[in-house]
């Protein structure tokens, strides 16, 4: 087996690759040089490649910078995607390009990824990649009901987020939200102004699917967990009487949306899991995130 850096005449290979391993998800090379070397990550990008001898890409590694923001802002990795062909699994390719990777960048360098339950089998059983798993992503239903909403929800084709005090969260200034959502190759997205006495108080990142709304990512310039409740209430009720059955929203389960969302809300764990390698232990607890579904990419 050898291993070496990725080169663009490698797309065609991989974007199969990913299509054979992540089955349903119509990965095109336009999708995939979006997502691991748009510009946004100003050629920073890390991805390493496993082949056979005669040149056959069997094992994929990309890691991209991605800002973090809590008291600054600072450069997490993140795991953009692992994928290994099934017939060459289980023999540490995955681990051996991580190791490639992580020898080039700083020591102290902070790493992010979202993980699905292979994934977390590595996470757990290494004792050389050493991420720690944060938790596992839950989506709830909001099943809306009739009432005298509180906030106003204006279309809007601007959109720029405020930092939330208080919780670790991706730093979504304007470069990041112009690659993210308005220049994704493969969804569409509906941006909302959310108004409170004609003020505006927030945005909500909106998927329309064909009964369901999905929300992608609220933001507020408040972090008090009741006002979030409120606004997401309202937002389902607009979206039903719009034509939407019902609604949902993805985020890291902790205290923040034990608030928003009380138990009396259906709830069901999703197959992603956010892991963090970093040797400051404030990075690994759950409470201290602010995570939604529109962060994983």
């Amino acid at each position: 087996m050898n291993f070496r850096s990725f080169t663009k005449n490698d797309t065609p290979q991989i974007v199969n690759l990913l299509n054979i391993c992540f089955p349903g998800k119509n990965i095109t090379p336009n999708s995939f040089n979006w997502k691991h070397f748009h510009n946004y990550f100003n050629n920073l990008t890390q991805s390493y490649v496993a082949t056979t001898d005669d040149d056959q890409i069997v094992c994929f590694v990309c890691f991209v910078p991605m800002n973090i923001t809590y008291k600054s802002t600072s450069v997490f990795y993140f795991c953009a995607v692992q994928a290994t062909h099934p017939n060459y699994r289980r023999q540490g390719l995955v681990k051996t390009l991580t190791q490639i990777i992580e020898k080039k960048l700083p020591k102290n360098q902070n790493y992010l990824g979202f993980s699905n339950t292979d994934g977390v089998k590595i996470d757990r059983f290494s004792k050389t990649i050493n991420y720690r798993i944060i938790g596992q992503l839950s989506t709830r239903f909001l099943i809306p009901r009739p009432h005298l909403s509180t906030y106003q929800f204006i279309p809007s084709t601007e959109l720029s987020f405020d930092t939330i005090s208080g919780y670790i969260q991706i730093y979504k200034n304007q470069p990041y939200l112009n690659w993210r959502y308005f220049q994704n190759p493969k969804n569409k997205y509906q941006i909302f102004d959310v108004l409170y006495h004609q003020q505006k108080i927030g945005s909500i990142i909106y998927k329309k699917k064909l009964f369901r709304g999905e929300l992608c990512d609220i933001n507020l310039k408040t972090n008090n967990p009741k006002t979030w409740q409120s606004v997401i209430s309202d937002f389902a009720f607009y979206c039903f009487l719009k034509g939407q059955l019902f609604s949902s929203l993805t985020f890291l389960p902790n205290k923040f949306w034990t608030v928003v969302f009380p138990n009396k809300f259906p709830r069901i764990n999703i197959d992603i899991y956010l892991t963090v390698k970093s040797v400051n232990n404030y990075y690994q607890n759950p409470n201290h995130w602010l995570i939604q579904g529109g962060d994983i990419q």
